[in-house]
């Protein structure tokens, strides 16, 4: 773990903060009378950098938008393009479908045992808890048709989660489709162990706990948050059915959630991970289904979970959910919120790539609403809502691809199931600081922080003043040239320093600047009075950096 170097904050980071929060005009959809404001074409392709990839752009891209603005869809066909989304689809996933958990607790905490009594046990929970975005991350990269995500004949599988749940797999390491050969049914999503140890049902649950998730990752039809008002005289410690059969309020949820549960009855109910004690773990048996009605999917009957696979692939809300949801992901907003007119603008370019993530993906970055700075209003609701709140995977991200440097530590200790090892703290939930810097965990906090809060602000300060001393111990002394590509350790001229902090705000930030503009002015100030306090051109960068990657712009994008 690095030691951080710590400098003087930049004054005013709050003021700034508020004055950039605040700079969301209200805006309007073209067609309605009055556009919304913009961003430059270089902040653009920053933010749709950010959106698809989880980096910023490099400083080649950027010049080029900045000298030729037309070349900004082309830079975000290919981004579109490029394997590099891939973690970010497993990122958005992880998010919506709630798998993305602690790791060293329930619904995760998995031991380190036989074959894999050697593995740290962190880097084993990760493994197993990716499985399921995997899958998905798997459909968009080979641009399969997204319908594969409930229908697929196979899951995802390594060398650790085979062990895991009992797969077979060519043993190369690599994540791959595998297949299990106890006679289980394959579709997908559906039948993914992974899924259901982190959706668990108890006996009296029966199932759904799981049907109602399902239906609100899938359908966008959440049981949850349908309003009900439970009538008086209701004993609702009751395990018996009578209620939920019989009386009009429970019905109305109930006659189509429970006869659901037939499909996903052969998942055992409850696994604890942690008391496991010999690998594979058994999440499957047929025998849990004797009891159980035959399976209707919204009054469709269906023999097994190959044909509820096959009539969710179908139904119109599984594609207008689908499209909800990538869009409120790229849009940093609640999928709930987007407007039924922007899925019904979208769903065309869907239908027409042949329902594959990517077109799709493209075309929302490239929008004139993805590219607003303040709200975009439709007849219906607002489809953008100004800036995007960068999540703590996103800082982790951008700050290890600008700086090189990767917060994170060696947890040496064994919390009951083995060594946890090295852990990643921006992002991390158990020794992190995923949830301080405004991140959901997937079990008690399903939506990250859309505006900041002070702990976000402490974690950027702490994280910003480690990859300030290292990027310039970097690039300054060993010449690896992450940011500082125009200087060396011996210039302190203000025409260099300024030439150098055209490109950092660039690169940073998005912004085209001019050498002499005010923003430049502002960050050499803080240079030229750390280089007069310390007579010291690398503590003067260092102060510089440690004020710019904590600045505002960074969480904001």
């Amino acid at each position: 773990m690095h030691v951080q170097t710590r400098a003087k904050p930049l004054r005013g980071m709050w003021v700034v903060l508020l004055l950039v929060g605040c700079n969301n005009d209200p805006g309007k959809a073209p067609g309605t009378g009055v556009a919304p404001n913009t961003l430059s074409p270089t902040q653009h392709l920053s933010r749709a950098s950010i959106a698809l990839r989880g980096v910023r752009p490099s400083l080649d891209d950027l010049e080029a938008v900045r000298d030729n603005p037309g070349a900004l869809d082309g830079l975000i066909e290919s981004y579109a393009a490029s394997d590099d989304i891939g973690p970010t689809i497993r990122h958005m996933h992880g998010e919506w479908l709630l798998t993305d958990v602690f790791l060293s607790f329930y619904p995760a905490a998995y031991p380190t045992r036989g074959a894999l009594s050697d593995m740290d046990a962190h880097a084993l929970n990760r493994a197993v808890t990716e499985g399921t975005a995997r899958l998905a991350e798997h459909i968009v990269l080979e641009d399969r048709p997204y319908s594969e995500l409930v229908t697929a004949d196979y899951v995802m599988a390594n060398d650790v989660t085979a062990e895991v749940w009992g797969l077979s797999v060519s043993g190369d390491g690599d994540w791959q489709e595998a297949r299990f050969d106890d006679g289980r049914l394959h579709s997908g999503l559906l039948s993914d162990p992974n899924y259901f140890v982190r959706h668990a049902s108890t006996d009296t649950n029966r199932q759904r706990a799981r049907s109602a998730h399902l239906m609100r990752a899938l359908l966008c039809h959440d049981y949850m948050r349908r309003e009900v008002r439970v009538p008086e005289g209701i004993d609702l410690t009751d395990g018996g059915d009578n209620a939920i059969k019989e009386n009009v309020v429970c019905v109305g949820c109930h006659n189509t959630l429970d006869p659901m549960a037939g499909a996903f009855a052969e998942n055992v109910g409850v696994v604890f991970p942690q008391y496991t004690w010999s690998y594979p773990i058994t999440t499957w048996d047929p025998g849990l289904a004797a009891d159980y009605d035959p399976i209707l999917f919204y009054g469709v009957a269906a023999h097994d979970v190959l044909d509820v696979g096959q009539i969710i692939a179908e139904d119109n809300r599984f594609a207008r959910c689908a499209v909800r949801r990538h869009y409120g992901q790229m849009m940093a907003m609640d999928a709930d919120a987007v407007p039924d007119s922007v899925v019904d603008d979208l769903l065309p370019v869907w239908t027409a790539g042949d329902e594959r993530v990517r077109p799709l993906l493209a075309e929302i970055a490239r929008s004139d609403a993805f590219a607003s700075t303040g709200p975009v209003v439709v007849e219906d609701g607002v489809a953008a809502e100004g800036l995007r709140r960068a999540t703590p995977w996103h800082l982790q991200r951008v700050l290890e691809d600008l700086t090189g440097f990767r917060w994170e530590t060696d947890v040496t200790y064994d919390i009951g199931f083995g060594r946890v090892g090295e852990v990643e703290l921006m992002d991390n939930i158990s020794y992190g600081f995923r949830v301080h810097a405004g991140g959901a965990d997937g079990f008690d906090i399903w939506d990250p922080m859309r505006t900041a809060n002070p702990t976000t602000l402490l974690v950027m300060r702490e994280a910003a003043g480690m990859a300030a001393k290292l990027v310039v111990e970097a690039d300054l002394v060993d010449g690896e040239g992450h940011l500082l590509t125009r200087v060396s350790s011996d210039t302190s001229d203000e025409t260099s320093i300024r030439t150098q902090l055209v490109d950092l705000h660039l690169r940073l930030f998005g912004e085209a600047v001019s050498a002499d503009g005010s923003e430049v002015t502002a960050s050499w100030t803080v240079f030229a009075n750390e280089l007069e306090r310390s007579d010291s051109v690398t503590s003067a960068w260092e102060a510089t950096l440690f004020a710019m990657l904590q600045d505002p712009n960074l969480l904001f994008y």
